[in-house]
């Protein structure tokens, strides 16, 4: 077959070419993105290209024995990130994407500035003078005029 032969034929099934690049394929690459994807959070690291293992998670260095310590990074027991990944095919493309606002931080890293409430704020004082052995009393101390 030559080049001339191969251009008839490809005009011959033009239709089914151009169904299948706007309808079918995208589908396809859009779910075998998403289980690659999947596959990353299932190793514990990205895998093309060979196993390049996440860093190990501090609640897994611990080496606690409670359920939580033997789930791998960026998994839990309800695995909402992992469950979060979606495609959306359109004509001629797909887009896959993982709408939790939490994710860009786990793809990209940056820096998280958690609310503290005075609750929050008020123990963490508690538990800093109890280290240190501190005790406050929580009546003023009154002067004696003489």
């Amino acid at each position: 077959m030559n080049v001339k032969q191969f251009a008839e034929e490809l005009a011959s099934h033009a239709k089914e070419v151009d169904h299948l690049m706007k309808r079918r394929l995208p589908v396809m690459v859009g779910r075998m993105a998403k289980d690659h994807f999947q596959d990353n959070f299932r190793q514990g690291g990205f895998v093309n290209g060979g196993l390049h293992q996440w860093p190990q998670t501090r609640r897994q260095s611990m080496g606690g024995t409670s359920a939580a310590a033997n789930y791998g990074p960026l998994l839990s027991r309800r695995n909402h990130l992992f469950s979060s990944i979606k495609y959306v095919p359109s004509d001629y493309r797909v887009v896959v994407l993982n709408d939790l606002s939490y994710a860009p931080i786990h793809n990209w890293g940056g820096t998280v500035s958690p609310t503290v409430t005075p609750k929050m704020r008020k123990f963490a004082w508690y538990m800093y003078n109890k280290a240190q052995g501190n005790r406050r009393s929580k009546s003023t101390p009154t002067t004696q005029i003489n």
